[in-house]
């Protein structure tokens, strides 16, 4: 059975579809089928099997159909396989707390293929590997910037696509409050700002559904310090999406990364 599974992988480790730069991997499902065929079971065999996935890592996984059918039956479908995808994983040990983020996302948008029933390429699941974000040692003193400045807050990170602070960001945040604690007279702006356009200038927030990414970031950070007792009179919050990219254009997933950013601006000291 090893064996298989080994020359399996080498197979399907050829096609370019297979895993992107962004550690994403496709799982296809047969024409409005939401099961695991025993293809896409063996499949996921082979990722767990050779460590591409693995159970100490956080995973998205997003489900997808193509255009047929209506907006409701494609969200229900897409979600049965994101689901059907997760079920699997728990059976073959991976803990549910390590899949972070698990939904449909309907159908993909593209022109109807003429002469074709739908787009079987876009009948998938994608497993997204959630890699640890680098900690640095060094924080910027905020209580040292002019007014007006803006300090990146390189130590905060949010689950993609989604709001949630990750909890290794949370001893920074805590940082954050004690400066605005021991400096009352400190007012800041709170800055979101996302990578990567696309079909909005805000990104799509999976926890709520609407394209305010970068504004929800920022709220979250506003409402945790207000939360510990900063007063709001001392804060603001505001999104930028796509708007003011400090690298543009993005050739790379660091120009990307630069991008995806959480600022503290300085409105008075």
């Amino acid at each position: 059975m090893k064996i298989f599974i080994f020359l399996f992988t080498l197979l399907v480790t050829s096609n370019n579809s297979f895993a992107s730069g962004r550690d994403s991997l496709k799982v296809y499902f047969a024409l409005d089928d939401r099961k695991l065929s025993i293809t896409a079971q063996q499949k996921i065999d082979s990722l767990i099997y050779n460590d591409i996935i693995r159970p100490d890592q956080d995973l998205i996984i997003l489900g997808y159909a193509d255009y047929l059918g209506s907006k409701a039956y494609n969200i229900a479908l897409s979600r049965a396989r994101a689901e059907n995808v997760k079920d699997y994983l728990l059976k073959s040990g991976f803990k549910g707390d390590k899949v972070t983020l698990c939904i449909g996302k309907g159908k993909i948008e593209r022109a109807p293929v003429k002469g074709k029933a739908g787009y079987p390429a876009d009948r998938i699941v994608q497993i997204i590997i959630n890699k640890q974000p680098k900690i640095t040692t060094a924080a910027p003193d905020i209580t040292t910037a002019k007014t007006n400045e803006t300090i990146k807050l390189d130590n905060i990170f949010f689950f993609p696509g989604r709001h949630v602070v990750r909890p290794e960001s949370m001893p920074e945040l805590e940082k954050f409050y004690i400066v605005l604690k021991e400096h009352p007279s400190l007012r800041i702006q709170i800055e979101g700002h996302i990578c990567c356009k696309g079909p909005s200038s805000d990104g799509y927030d999976f926890d709520t559904g609407e394209y305010a990414l970068s504004v929800n970031r920022a709220k979250t950070i506003y409402e945790y310090l207000v939360g510990k007792g900063i007063e709001p009179g001392r804060l603001k919050y505001v999104g930028f999406g796509v708007t003011r990219p400090l690298v543009y254009p993005e050739k790379n997933e660091a120009d990307e990364n630069m991008n995806r950013r959480v600022e503290a601006r300085i409105l008075a000291q």
